[in-house]
């Protein structure tokens, strides 16, 4: 249908003041609008430790092996600073190793060995297989079914000697796995996770059904001896213990007493933030997994770690790491929160701005 070029000029015109009207009303009823935008991804369900890839140790940065043990393999995305003699990288392996070859790998290093750093042997018990990203200062040779990793004098080494042969051609291996992008994941769901609302609190701890979240400082947890939990935590119950250090350059915690069951060490999340250097004294146990992607973390102790470790830097002078009880629960996300953010456009600031949702 064609219409008169004239009654369409008039309606059009009609309709602009209308509407132009009808906002000015609206701006003026509600000069502070509210906008939200709820195309941003949310990220629903997560297991946090995922990008380790079944890794118990995970650190971005540099390792200091000075410790014990680890039962379960340990991933470095910097270089391997040192370790001390009869340091241990034994069995049992993850669940889900990590392969290269079809092999599990016990121990990766994106970066080097800083040989001076090392003293005497560092030995791979376990079934698995030693892989060094950057070799320019590192010699292989293999007697039997040993294969040694040095800087060409033997000592300081890493021997593997696990039931699973290595040829030496198979350890330098560059670019096996992408630490950025592990980090840019693990940095995310440290964001929902730090966003959830509590669901219990310290010291007695009355569990809920599904997830449990306690929000605390690393203060506050400094002062705590000993705690109580009462309920279920298993796979469809997990906790997230949610540790903000409160924008800290360096902190430490004490792990208090506790006697948890072996059978929840899978499902409980230590999740440290908003602190750059945390030093955990283990000589209590503790039972649950360390998630800390932007901390550099010092174990000390005579205790162990019973769960995986992820972190910045990793020194390991305590007990024994358990990394080998890789978290097993999903976690649902809570988004990054609301924030108010700069409109140019306006004169007053919006009151709110929501990541999926009010």
């Amino acid at each position: 249908m064609i219409m008169n070029k004239l009654y369409t000029s008039k309606l059009g015109r009609t309709l602009v003041l209308f509407s132009v009207i009808l906002f000015s009303f609206g701006f003026l009823a509600n000069p502070y609008p509210t906008i939200k935008n709820n195309s941003l991804p949310v990220v629903s369900s997560f297991n946090p430790f995922g990008p380790a890839q079944g890794f118990g140790a995970f650190a971005f940065g540099d390792v200091d092996l000075i410790g014990s043990e680890s039962e379960g393999p340990i991933a470095i995305g910097g270089d391997l600073i040192g370790f001390n003699n009869g340091y241990t990288i034994g069995p049992p392996n993850s669940p889900n190793p990590f392969t290269s070859g079809g092999t599990p790998v016990s121990l990766l290093i994106d970066g080097k060995v800083i040989w001076g750093g090392g003293s005497g042997e560092l030995r791979i018990t376990a079934d698995g297989h030693l892989k060094i990203g950057d070799c320019s200062n590192t010699s292989v040779t293999q007697n039997g079914n040993i294969t040694t990793a040095s800087n060409g004098s033997g000592n300081p080494s890493i021997k593997v000697q696990g039931s699973i042969p290595q040829a030496p051609g198979t350890v330098c291996s560059p670019n096996l796995l992408d630490f950025d992008a592990a980090y840019t994941q693990m940095n995310n769901y440290s964001s929902e996770m730090a966003s959830c609302p509590a669901t219990a609190f310290f010291p007695n701890v009355n569990l809920v059904a599904g997830q449990n979240v306690i929000n605390t400082t690393l203060s506050a947890i400094s002062g705590i001896q000993s705690i109580n939990m009462f309920g279920t935590i298993d796979a469809n119950n997990p906790l997230i213990i949610n540790i903000d250090g409160q924008g800290a350059s360096s902190g430490t915690w004490d792990v208090w007493n506790s006697t948890p069951q072996s059978s929840v060490i899978k499902y409980v999340i230590y999740h440290f933030y908003n602190i750059d250097n945390l030093t955990i004294t283990a000589d209590n146990g503790l039972w649950g997994s360390v998630f800390a992607p932007n901390t550099n973390l010092t174990i000390q102790g005579n205790n162990n770690i019973e769960g995986q470790i992820v972190s910045q830097d990793l020194v390991d002078a305590g007990g024994e790491i358990h990394g080998h009880n890789n978290f097993a629960s999903s976690i649902d996300g809570c988004g990054p929160g609301c924030t108010d953010p700069t409109v140019p456009t306006l004169t007053a600031t919006p009151s709110s701005i929501c990541n999926g949702g009010s």
